[in-house]
């Protein structure tokens, strides 16, 4: 099959010299781009805003309707970009099953079409891509930026004041938003992505929809078989328990596998850093001047802990203390 030439829903003209650069929000149905985009809107205005969307076609509905909901309020259409595939027939066609180290539909079903539209809209010396990440992944950015060369990208959520994944929640809420749904209770999924069956995530959160979502559940279950039976002995998920790794097939996942989750060094790394944050300044408010979402800032909060302050809770503090939302890091 060959993979259909992106296309848009809406579209925008390419810029003059003298209009300002196109500021391209990579925007993803997920709480982090909506809040990357509403500090670029308040910093630059929307009248060059675009929201930039690949649609993988396999997204919760929901998903969608927040989109719409969250563009109406910036008042900025969403363009919208498709490969044409979905995750299951990319794995095939590429002979490779994604997994949380590798997922070759991040790539060719997102970077792809939106450096497509890129290159057809505008020129790197002309446009600004902005990417939602929060200050929990500041350590994506270098690959990021080398990623999207030549453009120049940026990243609003890094910056103070920083937002934790709740924070941004309560934003969008103090605006009259609704949250998308796999973000509340009983999903409360930190990333809102392919219907919460992303094969970047790991075995809590399948688990989680197992449980919750045994239909769609059951159907990525055929998608891995069949993909199983033509390459071999691979799976999304792997088992680590017991000291091992080997593939662990979806069919095999038991309901109870959250008692067994070992500690994880980016797990320890997210509970030091919280330790950090609360150990300061509580966030007083959603204003400017010191707000959660105005100028000002937590103070003191640090990169990264060293490895010094990580060993010390390591053993001591679990991935699972953590929550699938990482609600530890929001502030009382």
């Amino acid at each position: 099959m060959t993979a259909a030439r992106p296309h848009t829903e809406s579209s925008v003209t390419s810029p003059g010299s003298s209009a300002g650069p196109l500021r391209v929000v990579q925007w993803s149905g997920g709480i982090g781009s909506w809040a990357a985009a509403q500090r670029v809107a308040a910093a630059h205005g929307t009248r060059r805003m675009v929201l930039l969307f690949a649609n993988v076609l396999v997204e919760h509905p929901d998903l969608y309707r927040f989109s719409r909901q969250a563009a109406d309020q910036l008042g900025v259409p969403v363009t919208r970009v498709c490969d044409g595939r979905t995750p299951w027939q990319l794995f095939g066609e590429v002979r490779f099953l994604g997994n949380s180290r590798i997922a070759p539909c991040s790539h060719l079903l997102k970077q792809v079409p939106c450096r497509t539209w890129l290159e057809h809209v505008t020129a790197p010396d002309a446009a600004i891509l902005y990417v939602g990440i929060g200050v929990f992944e500041e350590h994506r950015t270098t690959s990021i930026e080398r990623g999207w060369a030549p453009w120049r990208v940026e990243f609003p959520m890094c910056h103070e004041p920083y937002l934790s994944h709740d924070d941004m929640l309560d934003w969008a809420r103090d605006l009259g938003m609704r949250p998308p749904l796999l973000y509340e209770p009983p999903y409360s999924l930190q990333h809102n992505n392919c219907g919460g069956f992303c094969v970047r995530t790991g075995i809590r959160q399948w688990s989680r929809m197992l449980e919750l979502d045994p239909a769609g559940y059951s159907q990525a279950e055929l998608h891995e078989q069949r993909l199983r039976a033509e390459l071999g002995d691979v799976a999304i998920l792997r088992d680590r328990s017991g000291g091992g790794s080997r593939p662990l097939p979806l069919t095999e996942l038991p309901r109870d596998w959250s008692g067994r989750l070992n500690t994880t060094h980016d797990g320890v790394w997210a509970v030091v850093y919280v330790r950090h944050i609360l150990g300061g300044d509580r966030r007083r408010g959603h204003g400017a001047g010191g707000g959660l979402h105005g100028s000002g800032g937590l103070g003191g909060l640090p990169s990264r802990p060293s490895q010094r302050e990580a060993g010390g809770l390591r053993g001591v503090v679990g991935d699972s203390a953590l929550g699938d939302g990482r609600r530890v890091a929001r502030p009382s």
